[in-house]
């Protein structure tokens, strides 16, 4: 099985190289995708690790395209986060499963624009629209409710847990709670309850070894004498 690690924002290939070369590598771009999927044999099983806000909404659609033209099963799995760009290459693979403790979001088309001419304004302002249209293609693919209850999810761009994600087709799938390793909470992580359970089992045990530790050291004092 082939694995691909969509973690931080998503750039273009150049962007993501020029930020690599500074050190920056929280950082993804689709030539990742495209040089893991060159790796894998014919129809080899492609799991996408997903740990990102997104970021240009371009390179997801380039992502998107390269993971649809790949013929073999492949599986989305939220790791912590999928919102805005990240959510776009979700949607060309069969199965998508989330982790209980992650956050989703997807939301309208945005632009960086400075200009001091109102039809410029208004071309950008008809050219996101597009965008919009070509967004909730990509998402009434696979989404379980309507195209205009999308768009209006869009409208909203709230944050969303991995329930209500499962109810829209967001997600199909909540991994098994075994599985939690860590919880997030905005910039903060804190252990999660799998975590809290393997330390308190493992206190026990060191516990149980001092307590067994100083009844072996007693007994040798007691030979001694």
């Amino acid at each position: 099985m082939i694995e691909i690690k969509l973690y931080g924002t998503i750039m273009d290939n150049d962007s993501a190289d020029i930020m690599r070369w500074w050190g920056w590598m929280d950082v993804c771009c689709p030539a990742d995708i495209t040089a893991k999927l060159a790796e894998a044999k014919p129809d080899e099983e492609v799991t996408l690790y997903i740990n990102s806000r997104g970021g240009m909404l371009v390179a997801g659609y380039d992502m998107y395209c390269e993971l649809r033209m790949y013929k073999g099963k492949k599986t989305a799995h939220v790791m912590s986060t999928a919102m805005s760009a990240a959510t776009i290459p979700m949607m060309a693979c069969e199965k998508r499963i989330s982790e209980p403790i992650s956050l989703l979001c997807i939301h309208n088309p945005r632009s960086s624009l400075w200009s001091e001419e109102s039809e410029t304004f208004k071309k950008k302002a008809e050219e996101l629209d597009n965008v919009k249209i070509s967004t909730l293609n990509a998402y009434e693919s696979v989404l379980k409710i309507s195209r205009e209850e999308i768009s209006a999810l869009m409208d909203k761009d709230i944050i969303i847990d991995t329930g209500k994600a499962m109810e829209y087709g967001l997600i199909d799938e909540i991994a098994a709670t075994d599985n939690v390793l860590v919880a997030s909470v905005g910039d903060y992580m804190f252990p999660s309850q799998k975590m809290r359970e393997v330390y308190a089992a493992r206190k026990d045990a060191d516990e149980n070894n001092r307590k067994t530790l100083e009844l072996e050291k007693l007994r040798f004092e007691i030979l001694k004498k």
